[in-house]
């Protein structure tokens, strides 16, 4: 339950504040420098990418992406739905992977090249409108690679604590996610097929109905009362076949259940054969 709720909390305040971020970066959006200086620069830099609006896209597509899925998460916590947390759960691994993985190759990156800041404050310099709109956080031409320097060794601080955040948030998303399939399924029917780790030991079977009389029946007397006893002649009995004997088709015709069952030895007292008991998986 204690992961429950740290998940539930991570998918609120995950969706809110990704929600904010796209929204601020799509009404900084009209401040990038979309037009060129001239008609000679706009011939000669038609099909050039500027790498401001690249990365401010991608950055909105990104926080967008992320508001997204963490309101489905949100749904599918709060209203035990285990498709929905199951997609939150697989797109927060494999954003954590990600985000780590990005984070780590810009540290390397920024301490292994040394013309970063001058490329980047190069780009800025190209949108005084950007500049403008973020002049409250102390960012200026002048001041740009001693505030980019600073700026970056606080954000890898930030970034660090965070992927150690999210990291304990996966971990709990995960027993959430088996919990609510465990609510949602509680016999465990939601898998048509054996885990891995269980395949091993079953087998697969066809089951073949056969139909029973009141002559042939000896189980009438464990009922304690002939009331009890309804027209045998409905009742089926499943006799396992194995898979070779019979075709796709020839089952299909004979009207054959598929099931899965384990070969478990029963250990019998001494002056006893060995004998093996036919269990059948009722969990898959």
């Amino acid at each position: 339950m204690h992961g429950r709720y740290i998940s539930l909390s991570a998918s609120f305040v995950g969706a809110l504040f990704n929600f904010v971020i796209a929204v601020r970066l799509l009404a900084l959006w009209r401040s990038l420098r979309w037009e060129t200086e001239s008609e000679w620069e706009g011939s000669a830099n038609a099909w050039r990418v500027d790498p401001v609006k690249l990365v401010w896209g991608m950055l909105s597509a990104y926080f967008a992406a992320a508001a997204a899925a963490s309101a489905a998460g949100f749904i599918g916590i709060a209203r035990n739905l285990p498709l929905l947390v199951r997609f939150f759960r697989d797109y927060s691994i494999a954003d954590f992977a990600f985000i780590t993985f990005s984070t780590v190759t810009v540290t390397y990156t920024a301490f292994t090249t040394s013309y970063l800041r001058t490329s980047v404050c190069e780009v800025l310099s190209r949108q005084p409108e950007l500049l403008r709109d973020v002049v409250d956080t102390g960012l200026t031409i002048e001041n740009c690679e001693f505030w980019f320097e600073r700026g970056f060794v606080a954000m890898l601080g930030l970034m660090f604590v965070l992927i150690a955040v999210r990291l304990h948030c996966v971990v709990a998303l995960s027993r959430c996610y088996n919990q609510v399939r465990r609510e949602r399924y509680p016999s465990g029917k939601a898998h048509v097929r054996p885990t891995p780790s269980r395949a091993d030991s079953l087998q697969r079977i066809y089951l073949l109905p056969t139909p029973t009389s009141p002559a042939t029946s000896s189980f009438n007397h464990l009922g304690g009362s002939h009331s009890r006893s309804k027209s045998l002649d409905e009742v089926m009995v499943y006799a396992p076949v194995p898979l070779g004997g019979l075709s796709e088709q020839e089952a299909r015709n004979l009207n054959a259940a598929e099931a899965w069952v384990s070969m478990a030895p029963v250990s019998s007292a001494p002056h006893r054969e060995e004998k093996q008991q036919l269990l059948i998986d009722t969990s898959v």
